[in-house]
């Protein structure tokens, strides 16, 4: 099963690889997860997936083998195979790179 974790004023919707997301949230998947306490630094190893709610209709669906993710100050650092997905409307239909 994976581990699931939302930001502070976030919200999920539906399935993991359904409709998601608040305006402006994050919501993260992965086989293992660990945050730092200290720096709130999350950790995501094996099937990592950070689904970012930029606006009320515009997704964008990041696919790693690994991600850390420091929300101080945004940064978003992947290793291994990498997907970026975007979409138009709420949903994982749009471009990929």
């Amino acid at each position: 099963m994976a581990a699931k974790d939302f930001l502070p004023g976030s919200t999920s919707h539906g399935s993991s690889r359904g409709s998601c997301c608040r305006v402006n949230s994050i919501e993260m998947s992965a086989l293992s997860m660990e945050r730092e306490p200290a720096s709130g630094v999350t950790h995501l190893k094996g099937d990592a997936e950070v689904k970012m709610a930029l606006g009320p209709d515009v997704l964008t669906i990041l696919r790693a083998d690994e991600v850390t993710y420091n929300p101080n100050t945004g940064d978003i650092e992947t290793r291994g195979q990498v997907t970026i997905c975007n979409s138009g409307t709420v949903g994982p239909n749009g471009p990929c790179l």
